[in-house]
């Protein structure tokens, strides 16, 4: 009996790690690659910390709460994308307070759509790799490319995005 207590006691709590950690690297404009340059990591790491499918040690989970500039309770605890805006309590000087809800609202909006056209973008590029490999006929060949063309475009929309959303949320990164 003893035993069954001791396990139960070591079941960890699921925390919401892995999402916070994409959405501050994304809200910085920062690809997995260039991350874990930044950490003395391998992207591997990073995207497993993401993904949820590890965790970090308690050593490199602290040493990216600190990049990020977070407090690690909250790294564990909250989902930031739902929180990020009231927290960062941007204010524009010159609107109304009804005005200035819905200006976080929008900008949470823009947030939220920018997070699913990644995800969109990342799974379509997928595809298409996968299509590449498989070398199909002329016509599917050059149908991709063209779809390779409209991603391209998506990228760039995504890009801007992002970077409309750091210039509007102050980063709290640390060089």
């Amino acid at each position: 009996m003893d035993q069954q207590k001791k396990k139960k006691k070591s079941i960890p709590k699921p925390t919401h790690f892995g999402k916070n950690l994409k959405f501050l690297r994304r809200i910085n404009g920062l690809s997995q690659q260039e991350l874990a340059k930044k950490l003395g990591m391998n992207r591997n790491n990073i995207a497993s910390y993401e993904a949820s499918s590890s965790e970090p040690s308690a050593l490199v989970f602290l040493k990216i709460s600190k990049f990020f500039n977070q407090d690690p309770a909250e790294m564990l605890e909250l989902i930031m994308i739902d929180h990020k805006i009231e927290n960062s309590q941007i204010t524009v000087p010159s609107l109304e307070p009804l005005q200035q809800h819905q200006f976080e609202e929008n900008l949470n909006q823009i947030i939220h759509d920018t997070n699913e056209m990644t995800k969109i973008f990342n799974g379509y590029t997928s595809l298409i790799e996968m299509k590449n490999r498989n070398k199909e006929d002329k016509v599917s060949v050059e149908l991709y490319s063209s779809f390779t063309d409209i991603l391209d475009l998506l990228q760039s929309l995504i890009t801007l995005n992002w970077d409309f959303i750091q210039k509007t949320v102050p980063s709290q990164i640390q060089e």
